[in-house]
């Protein structure tokens, strides 16, 4: 009985969230819409009444349908004095607040502050100036109707929780398009620690999101609207997931991976069963798909791509160019002498697994091992805490140590190794940017993190770590910590430029779920690591040459660089 009931409740809320939805599409009236009614200006004060006003913070408002509400009137208001009227009517239907003190001490030693500026009499009556100055002063550090606050250490970040993902609608009306653009806009303007660095002024970027929200017409148009949005804030960490997103993307895939090596698509692991004699191989190079050249395939990508920079941009694009809406895909691919090989391939459905192979034998199947000359190799994807005793008695008779920070480390580098064994005293690593709970939008930083001790017997011989395109976020810091050691060398190329923790997936309408970076993290003399990942001290990339022989180019220079110092 009581399985039977929360079946036909959700069968309820199904068929109510449909009428809802079909509602709004009935009233689309986009092309109605009047651009003196300055709907990103709306869209801030939606925002920020969201997370100021102390009865919104609560949740005695679903504020998805407190815009829909005042949306009608708003559009049709003439003029700024009758549009200023309905801004009015609503916010003070939102209920008394006390008038609090100003206490901006904070906010004048920010690190980055919300860009508030728009709150003028340009643009508001003296009523709702008075209104909306108050609230700035409200600062209750109680978690939010849409905001959570977590803490690690001395360090806050946000959470984004309860908000509706409307999976129901496939392409949303104008309404709930609006919400998308305005809900991420906010996020990013008061919860995102590298605003700064989007590509758009992000004060006038919500102008373009605006337009670009009412110009949706189609459900591909609505998750390129989405990708593009998502991809201005230049954020390895973001993503865009959805049903709808992977089957605009293709929802077929190649039955092999390609690696972007020299900006050349090489063919990277295969299906074995799909393989076409020696007509598709490892090494190959994938020239074209159905006559496009993948130069023009990346180039089309590129815009709907998050990445911090161009190193990541590269390494996700690798994963779309693979990506088609084709059962069968007819493809262009070169062998070692250039030879033209034409190749037809039945593809496979995107949710069939496909892992790309690793490089090196030794990045799957090992955690650390003695290399010849006396170098150790340690794994840092692979690294387990009961492993430490072994590899510190290795470490201590070792020549040097190479660190392989080029996969993403499920484990970590237990800090029982880097604090006892690898420093010479407490050395600053890292500072981290912090949220200040009743304060949207205002970051701070937390004092360096420090690791280390006094230690005489400190492991005096030469450290290097490795990297590439695939070291992001915890493998980036590690490579902060290292760098920090005595006699320590970053080797490789750019990392994906993406420090700090991931904010909880949230939705957007239309079931689309992202993400961003939540903690900034910079260099304890305040340089940033996010978009410039880290540089390294020597640089080398992997080659096509290199690939096609299976030699690591890397590990090669780490132990060029140990034997015989830095070049």
């Amino acid at each position: 009985m009581k399985k039977l009931l929360i079946i036909l409740v959700w069968f309820i809320c199904a068929v109510c969230n449909q009428a809802t939805f079909a509602q709004a599409q009935s009233a689309d009236t986009t092309n109605n819409y009047n651009e003196k009614a300055d709907l990103p200006l709306l869209g801030k004060v939606w925002g920020f009444l969201k997370y100021h006003h102390p009865n919104v913070t609560k949740g005695q408002f679903n504020w998805d349908e407190q815009l829909i509400k005042v949306l009608p009137a708003y559009m049709a208001a003439k003029d700024k004095a009758a549009r200023n009227q309905v801004l009015l009517k609503w916010v003070s239907g939102l209920g008394n607040v006390p008038t609090y003190p100003i206490a901006d001490s904070i906010i004048l030693n920010a690190k980055l502050n919300p860009d508030l500026a728009w709150i003028n009499s340009n643009n508001f009556s003296p009523a709702l100036l008075g209104i909306l100055g108050n609230l700035k002063q409200n600062h209750s550090t109680a978690d939010q109707k849409y905001i959570k606050y977590m803490a690690d250490a001395d360090v806050v970040f946000p959470i984004v929780i309860n908000e509706d993902a409307y999976t129901a609608m496939k392409l949303p009306s104008y309404q709930y398009r609006l919400i998308a653009a305005f809900r991420y806009w906010n996020l990013i303007a008061y919860w995102y620690p590298y605003k700064s660095l989007a590509r758009q002024n992000w004060d006038k970027y919500l102008t373009v999101l605006t337009h670009e929200a009412l110009a949706v017409r189609t459900e591909t148009d609505y998750v390129h609207f989405i990708q593009g949005m998502i991809a201005s804030i230049k954020d390895t960490h973001a993503y865009v997931r959805s049903t709808s997103a992977e089957t605009v993307i293709g929802k077929y895939k190649m039955p092999f991976t390609v690696k972007l090596i020299q900006n050349k698509a090489i063919v990277n692991s295969a299906d074995p069963t799909m393989l076409q004699g020696k007509d598709l191989q490892k090494g190959y190079e994938l020239q074209s798909v159905n006559g496009m050249p993948i130069s023009t395939i990346v180039d089309n990508v590129k815009p709907y791509l998050s990445a911090s920079n161009n190193a990541a941009l590269l390494r996700e694009a690798a994963r779309y160019i693979t990506r088609t809406s084709d059962s069968v895909s007819n493809l262009v691919l070169a062998d070692s002498r250039n030879v033209k090989h034409n190749v037809t391939v039945k593809n496979l459905s995107v949710y069939k697994l496909l892992t790309p192979d690793l490089d090196f034998s030794y990045q799957k199947d090992s955690t650390y091992f003695m290399m010849k000359n006396n170098i150790l190799y340690i794994n840092v994807a692979t690294t387990k805490r009961t492993q430490i005793p072994q590899v510190k008695i290795l470490i201590k008779n070792a020549k040097g140590v190479i660190f392989d920070g080029r996969q993403y480390p499920k484990t970590g580098i237990p800090s029982d190794l880097l604090d006892d064994l690898m420093f010479a005293k407490a050395v600053p690593i890292a500072m981290f940017s912090t949220a200040i709970k009743g304060y949207p939008g205002v970051f701070t930083t937390t004092k360096p993190l420090m690791s280390g001790k006094d230690n005489p017997s400190y492991y005096k011989g030469k450290v290097v770590y490795l990297t590439n395109e695939e070291t992001l976020s915890t493998g980036e810091f590690y490579a902060m910590f290292i760098r920090a050691m005595p006699n320590a060398v970053i080797v490789g190329s750019q990392t994906a430029g993406a420090d700090g923790n991931v904010v909880s997936p949230f939705p957007l309408p239309g079931g689309i779920y992202t993400a961003f970076t939540g903690i900034g993290v910079f260099y304890p003399d305040g340089r940033q690591t996010q978009q410039i990942g880290i540089v390294p001290d020597v640089k080398v990339s992997q080659t096509i040459k290199g690939f096609r022989e299976h030699r690591d180019e890397l590990l090669d220079k780490a132990v060029e660089v140990i034997l015989n110092g830095k070049k």
